[in-house]
């Protein structure tokens, strides 16, 4: 754990879930997706509408990768050239780039 406690994953891990995690957007991926809520049950209840595109997957996982975003997604699902710790870039704190 570190000191927000959050759980600090080995490298076997972290593949593990990216890969895992593609598998779960792949049934989404190239779809209209649209999600319905509301702030109680009673409503009143909202919608959005995205395009879940390929290209997207690396984004919403918070990394990058110099082989461009839908190369990255293709080699989270590849099951015999399995994707490497070293193909996994975290994305600079969000945080940090805006006090720049």
């Amino acid at each position: 754990m570190n000191i927000y406690g959050n759980k600090i994953l080995s490298d076997d891990d972290l593949v593990r879930k990216v890969r895992m995690a593609a598998k779960i957007y792949r049934q989404y991926a190239e779809k209209d997706v649209l999600i319905v809520y509301a702030k109680s049950k009673r409503g009143p209840f909202f919608t959005y509408e995205f395009h879940a595109g390929s290209e997207n997957f690396q984004h919403l996982a918070g990394v990058k990768s110099t082989k461009g975003a839908e190369v990255f997604f293709n080699r989270c699902l590849d099951n015999v050239a399995k994707l490497t710790r070293d193909e996994i870039v975290p994305k600079e704190n969000k945080k940090s780039r805006q006090q720049k």
